[in-house]
């Protein structure tokens, strides 16, 4: 008899670890409670544009999770160890619009603010960089009007007049150099993003090359000279240190219809832009606003793997048509070679195409490669698409919500391989826990961490984290 039940019992765990899907992913999870009090938000998000969070993340000197908060005349940068606080720094608010913070190797703090400029002199600075030593003393300040990433021919009417509008804010810092691309409004009433460049040392601009750029409209090609970072209208933008200089990303909705991603080569001086996913529009559309700034899309993010590849992800109407006005928006990505061909399947590690018409004005056929679905249907929305590089790894994350009546399912995560196969299937991670909105988490000693709120409970600060 007990031999019967010692085989019964065999029997059950074989048929329970049978059960287990055959890319089982272990990893380790938790939330710690700070006592810090502050509501998440990404401030003017709205449609499928993003909006500045008022916490920025990113990576302090010491390796570890570094988070700021915005206040009304202080940004409080918090630093952690382990998951906790372990200190806090209060600096003082150069201007009204907060954007982000980031450090340098060195301990050095960096904060980016704006004002908008209520007249029309172009040359009044709307946007600044503010740096401040280990201790959070003011180190300097420099501002700059908008023109950093515009081309000779540019007329003033395209400086920045109000920055962080309509999208968001992203820096980073590769060395010596750190990157801004941020969302802005033109004296034009247009909108638009720009990159500033600057040299953290001398705290100098650094001047983007011009370069030439070909387009096509209505079948005319048309060349230009430009800095090739500039796209109009531009709902999300994303900045990634890279090799010797820095990737770029772009939601545009009119020049370029696409999410665009551009790379600068500090080392080479040299800059390139490609459209590597495209937004259907209707043709002859072009000059109505509330169908051009519907594209079906959301941006995600950017990252680099160790392999010298990059991937993207992002939320999209699968189709390049008509159908893409009623369809569901499904996460997808694409791992792509920065130096490679990206208007071939050749410049991609990922497999997919997808093709139909696009164009300020509908009509112009495209088609779009590497592009690798993970998700299909239409009981659940995606939103909140974050992503993290571990170096050989990808970490998806995002907030899931049941279609039906809007419910939040919770936070889930999928982790892929640096060629984008599925290394665990998605997995909740917890239904309580909400993620930092338009803000990428940060990957430090081995952690995925965020900063935000419960779900159900706002107001009080947690630090989330996956070991991977």
């Amino acid at each position: 008899m007990r031999k019967t039940r010692l085989f019964a019992a065999y029997l059950l765990s074989f048929s329970l670890l049978a059960l287990l899907p055959s890319n089982a992913f272990a990893a380790e999870e938790s939330q710690i409670k700070t006592k810090i009090k502050h509501t998440v938000k990404a401030v003017g998000e709205y449609g499928n544009w993003e909006g500045v969070s008022n916490v920025s993340q990113f990576i302090g000197s010491d390796g570890e999770f570094w988070f700021a908060c915005d206040g009304k005349k202080k940004v409080t940068v918090v630093s952690t160890s382990g998951g906790t606080v372990k200190n806090k720094i209060q600096l003082e608010k150069k201007h009204d619009t907060f954007g982000a913070v980031c450090s340098d190797g060195a301990g050095n703090l960096y904060v980016v603010t704006g004002e908008e400029n209520k007249g029309n002199n172009t040359n009044q600075e709307t946007v600044f960089i503010s740096k401040y030593d280990s201790s959070g003393n003011l180190v300097s300040t420099i501002g700059n009007n908008g023109s950093s990433s515009l081309a000779s021919y540019f007329e003033e009417s395209f400086f920045t007049k109000k920055p962080f509008d309509a999208g968001n804010c992203d820096v980073d810092v590769n060395g010596r150099y750190m990157a801004v691309n941020y969302a802005r409004k033109m004296y034009n009433g247009h909108q638009s993003n720009s990159v500033w460049v600057i040299d953290t040392e001398s705290m100098n601009t650094i001047p983007l090359p011009e370069s030439p750029r070909t387009t096509f409209e209505e079948g005319v090609e048309i060349t230009t000279y430009g800095s090739g970072i500039y796209n109009s209208h531009s709902f999300g933008q994303r900045a990634v240190k890279y090799k010797d200089g820095f990737l770029f990303a772009s939601e545009g909705d009119a020049y370029e219809r696409a999410f665009n991603i551009s790379q600068w080569d500090l080392k080479n001086n040299t800059v390139s832009e490609d459209d590597i996913f495209h937004f259907w529009i209707k043709e002859g559309s072009g000059s109505d606003m509330s169908v051009v700034n519907n594209n079906f899309a959301h941006i995600g993010d950017l990252a680099v793997l160790s392999d010298g590849n990059a991937a993207f992800a992002a939320t999209s109407a699968p189709s390049m048509t008509a159908s893409a006005g009623s369809e569901n928006e499904q996460i997808f990505i694409q791992i792509f070679n920065p130096g490679g061909d990206l208007g071939s399947a050749s410049g991609y590690v990922t497999v997919g195409e997808r093709s139909g018409t696009t164009g300020i004005n509908g009509g112009v056929p495209a088609t779009d490669y590497g592009v690798k679905w993970l998700t299909e249907g239409s009981k659940f929305l995606y939103r909140n698409l974050q992503m993290v590089s571990t170096g050989d790894k990808l970490v998806l994350l995002y907030e899931k919500y049941a279609k039906k009546n809007n419910k939040l399912k919770g936070v889930f995560y999928t982790v892929l391989d640096s060629s984008g196969n599925v290394v665990s299937e998605s997995r909740k991670f917890k239904k309580s826990a909400s993620l930092n909105p338009c803000e990428t988490p940060i990957y430090a000693n081995g952690y995925i961490c965020w900063a935000s709120n419960k779900a159900s409970k706002k107001g009080k600060l947690f630090i989330y984290r996956i070991k991977i």
